[in-house]
């Protein structure tokens, strides 16, 4: 999707972490080659396809599902998650709080889940903006 809305109905400690790595990866020598053209294998359970981490619309990385195939694709996991180190942490402080991501120039994650924070919940609406072909 284009955009991603979060919403927490309460408090949590679990936070969000957001990142944009395409100026990361203008300082990196390589990257960008590494990017366009390292294969991935994307298994979400119900279809396995190959792609790369970047596409026409933004990128895709989600190192649960995304297996990488060549040396390329282990340089960019690799570059994700040094970046993901970098990443601001959002904080659930208060209650009805919404985030919206830009989800083509942002990537976002999860830290770990604690015992004490399982009762977590975030809403998530999904926003395609560009009209589909």
């Amino acid at each position: 999707p284009d955009l991603v809305m979060l919403c927490a109905d309460e408090p949590n400690e679990t936070p969000t972490l957001l990142w944009t790595v395409l100026s990361d990866a203008s300082h990196r020598p390589g990257q960008w080659s590494y990017l366009a053209n390292g294969v991935f294998l994307v298994n979400n359970g119900r279809e396995s396809f190959f792609t790369t981490a970047e596409l026409e619309t933004g990128l895709r990385y989600d190192p649960g599902c995304m297996y990488p195939c060549d040396q390329r694709a282990r340089h960019v996991a690799q570059f994700f998650s040094e970046a993901a180190s970098e990443a601001y942490h959002h904080r659930w402080a208060t209650a009805h709080q919404v985030l919206v991501i830009d989800n083509r120039k942002t990537l976002h994650a999860r830290t770990a889940v604690t015992d004490q924070d399982r009762a977590r919940l975030l809403h998530r609406i999904a926003l395609n903006t560009r009209k589909q072909q």
